[in-house]
């Protein structure tokens, strides 16, 4: 089997987050979250999909900046997912791509290269 070669810590940290962002940001009622993943022999990729609020342009196009927050300040940091990308493309030598439809869904795709 093909694996992950990465820290656990980092791995469960942006997983963590991930998951957490789709119940902070889902709909009053029916949170759907699905995870995906795929092994093409080259790379792993996961997909994380929910049914929440989803995401306007600017908060997509802004979502991976340090300190960047769609809730005020006095109620986020703003560094979980611009965290995650770092992990992902500095230490683990992937990559993260965000799809959103406002009021709909987001799909997050992690791909880790084997």
């Amino acid at each position: 089997t093909d694996t992950i070669d990465g820290d656990e810590l980092h791995f469960v940290n942006i997983i963590n987050n991930l998951l957490e962002n789709a119940v902070k940001y889902s709909k009053e009622t029916g949170l759907t979250i699905k995870i995906v993943t795929e092994n093409s022999g080259k790379n792993i990729l996961i997909k994380i999909s929910d049914n929440g609020i989803g995401m306007n342009d600017e908060v997509q196009n802004r979502i991976l900046e340090e300190f960047y927050s769609g809730k005020p300040p006095e109620m986020a940091v703003g560094l979980g997912m611009s965290e995650s990308s770092y992990i992902i493309s500095t230490l683990h030598k992937g990559e993260i791509k965000i799809e959103s439809e406002k009021e709909n869904s987001s799909d997050v795709y992690l791909k880790f290269f084997i």
